[in-house]
C-alpha cells in the first residue's frame, strides 16, 4: 500500500486584479492596442516632420478617428472574447478545487466541440471514475466489517451457550456450528491476504513446466464428494496440454471456478469442463444453474460482491475478485456469458509462453 503524501503541494498566490484570467488577458491585448496606436500616432508625426505629409489635419483626423474607435471596439471585443476563453476554464479550476477538497458531486455542462469543452468532459469522466472508486472503497470496508463481525457474533453466541446448561446433543452442535464459523473466519482471512498480496505483486518468480489438463482433472476430483452428493454429470473433455506457469496461482482459478459452478448448480444439473490449445490455453467451465443477470455480471469481479444473496452465505465474494487478479498478474483473461435460470459459461484464455 502506497503511503499518503505528508506534504501537499503549496498552494499558488494569487495577485490582485492578476487573480482573474480573464482580466490579465484583456489587459495583454488592450496593451497590445495601445502600442498600435502610438506606433501609428509616431509614424504619422514623423511623415509629417519629413514633409511626406503636407496636409495633416485633412488626412491625420480621420486616421487617428478611425485609430480611436479600434482601440474601444479592439478593448470590448477583447473583453469578450477573453470572457469566453477564459470563464470555462475559471469554471474548471474552480471544480477541480471542489474536488480536490473531497467533493466528488461536481459536473460541469458541456455545450460545445471546442477544445476546452473536451477538457471539460474529460474531467467530468474522471470525477465519475473517482466517484465509483470511493463508492467501491466504501463498500470493501462495509463488507469487510460485515464479514467478519458475522462469524465472530455466532462464535461468540454459541461459546456464551456452551456456558449454559446444555444436552451433549446441544453441546455438539454449538461445537460444531463454532468450528465452521471459525473455518470461515480463517478462510476469509486468508482469502484477503491472498487478494492483498496479488494486487501488490508485479510479477510471478516461481514457475514450472506441468500438465494443464491433469491439473484440472485433480481439481475436479477435490470436489467429489459436492458433485456426487447432488448427483451433477460431469462432462469432461480436457486436451493434453503443457504448460509453463505458476501451478500453485492457476490452481486457485480453477479452484474457485469449477467450485462456483457446483455450488450454484442445482442436484441434477450438467457441468461442462473443456481445455483446448490453439494459440493459446482456453479453458471453459460451463453449468446448467442459476445464472446471473447482466447487472450482476458487471460486477461479478468486484472485492465481496454477491449477486445471488439468498446463497451469499455459501462464501465471502472474493473468490472471483481472486481469479481476475491471478489471471491479470499472469498476463491471461477471463470473459463470463450467462442468462438467469440456464446457466454460466466462464472461460480462462492463457498465453502460449515458449
Amino acid at each position: 500500500m502506497k503511503e499518503p503524501i505528508s506534504n501537499p503541494p503549496k498552494k499558488v498566490r494569487h495577485y490582485g486584479f492578476l487573480k482573474s484570467t480573464w482580466v490579465y488577458f484583456t489587459l495583454m491585448l488592450l496593451l497590445a492596442l495601445i502600442c498600435t496606436f502610438v506606433l501609428s500616432a509616431a509614424i504619422v508625426t514623423i511623415c509629417y516632420k519629413l514633409g511626406w505629409l503636407s496636409v495633416i489635419p485633412f488626412f491625420s483626423a480621420p486616421f487617428i478617428s478611425f485609430l480611436i474607435i479600434s482601440l474601444v471596439g479592439g478593448t470590448l471585443f477583447a473583453v469578450i472574447v477573453a470572457k469566453v476563453i477564459a470563464d470555462p476554464i475559471k469554471k474548471l479550476r474552480d471544480a477541480i478545487r471542489k474536488v480536490s477538497a473531497g467533493d466528488l458531486s461536481v459536473s460541469l455542462p458541456v455545450t460545445s466541440n471546442s477544445e476546452i469543452a473536451q477538457l471539460t468532459n474529460d474531467f467530468n469522466q474522471m470525477v465519475h471514475e473517482l466517484g465509483s472508486i470511493e463508492t467501491l472503497r466504501n463498500d470493501f470496508v462495509a463488507n469487510v466489517s460485515h464479514e467478519f463481525k458475522t462469524p465472530i457474533s455466532s462464535i461468540d453466541g454459541y461459546a456464551s451457550l456452551l456456558q449454559e446448561n446444555v444436552t451433549d446433543e446441544e453441546r455438539i452442535e454449538y461445537a460444531k456450528r463454532i468450528s465452521e464459523s471459525a473455518k470461515k473466519l480463517s478462510v476469509l482471512i486468508t482469502n484477503i491476504l491472498q487478494l492483498s498480496r496479488l494486487e501488490n505483486q508485479s510479477f510471478v518468480a516461481e514457475q514450472n513446466t506441468y500438465s494443464l489438463d491433469e491439473q484440472i482433472r485433480q481439481t475436479i476430483l477435490t470436489f467429489e464428494p459436492e458433485w456426487s452428493r447432488k448427483d451433477l454429470i460431469l462432462d469432461i473433455d480436457l486436451e493434453p496440454a503443457m504448460i509453463t506457469n505458476c501451478e500453485d496461482l492457476l490452481d486457485r482459478v480453477w479452484s474457485n471456478l469449477i467450485g462456483n459452478a457446483i455450488k450454484f448448480t442445482d442436484n441434477g444439473g450438467t457441468i461442462k469442463i473443456s481445455l483446448t490449445v490453439s494459440s493459446e490455453y482456453i479453458v471453459t467451465i460451463k453449468d446448467t444453474g442459476i445464472g446471473m443477470t447482466e447487472d450482476v455480471m458487471a460486477h461479478i469481479f468486484d472485492k465481496f460482491y454477491q449477486g445471488d444473496n439468498s446463497r451469499s452465505r455459501q462464501g465471502n465474494g472474493l473468490g472471483l475478485a481472486l481469479v481476475k487478479q491471478v489471471l491479470d498478474l499472469l498476463g491471461g483473461t477471463v470473459s463470463v456469458k450467462s442468462q438467469p435460470g440456464v446457466g454460466s459459461e466462464f472461460t480462462v484464455y492463457l498465453p502460449i509462453y515458449k
